[in-house]
């Protein structure tokens, strides 16, 4: 039911019935969005490396400017969670010159959020430290490493292309015998 009222929502996506139900939510939860605007998942990251996760990563790739894809390697973001969870900001964008040219960073956290953003008991000090984080982040043109964090940028348009030839290598590979 959930694929057949996404089919209806985005025509052309399929997504598998092995994918983990956060997979069928973000589709449901975007289309609710105006052009331009703002989504920001803190999901499992398994979409991002698993063969039912390219139909989801090729969904975004041509609905989405996608901006960030944050991991920790310092810390879980759920201590009772056993998944390893990634943060991803998108924003609604139809054209489709934008989403090619948009450069994606991929953030891994080296240093507890606690670190980078300093203790709790000033929650004023802490969002100013988000906000400069998220800026910095934003802001970051090319491949860098900083204490606490690296961040990869690459171009949507890159993304696509190597997301393409990996689905070709994958249709061409033979069936696994049971």
């Amino acid at each position: 039911e959930l694929a057949e009222l996404l089919g209806l929502m985005w025509p052309g996506l399929h997504l598998s019935k092995r994918a983990d139900l956060h997979c069928y939510f973000w589709p449901a939860a975007a289309w609710h969005l105006k052009e331009g605007g703002w989504f920001g998942f803190l999901v499992s990251s398994s979409w991002l490396d698993v063969e039912y996760g390219f139909a989801l990563q090729g969904w975004v790739l041509r609905h989405f400017r996608l901006h960030a894809i944050l991991e920790s390697q310092a810390e879980p973001w759920f201590a009772d969670a056993r998944i390893k969870t990634c943060a991803v900001i998108l924003q609604r964008c139809a054209e489709a010159e934008p989403r090619r040219e948009q450069l994606v960073k991929f953030v891994r956290l080296d240093a507890p959020l606690a670190e980078l953003f300093g203790p709790r008991d000033s929650e004023g000090a802490r969002q100013v430290a988000a906000d400069r984080l998220r800026d910095k982040i934003l802001r970051c043109q090319r491949d860098t490493d900083q204490p606490g964090m690296r961040i990869i940028v690459k171009r949507q348009a890159t993304l696509w292309d190597e997301g393409v030839r990996i689905g070709r290598l994958l249709a061409q590979r033979p069936a696994m015998e049971s």
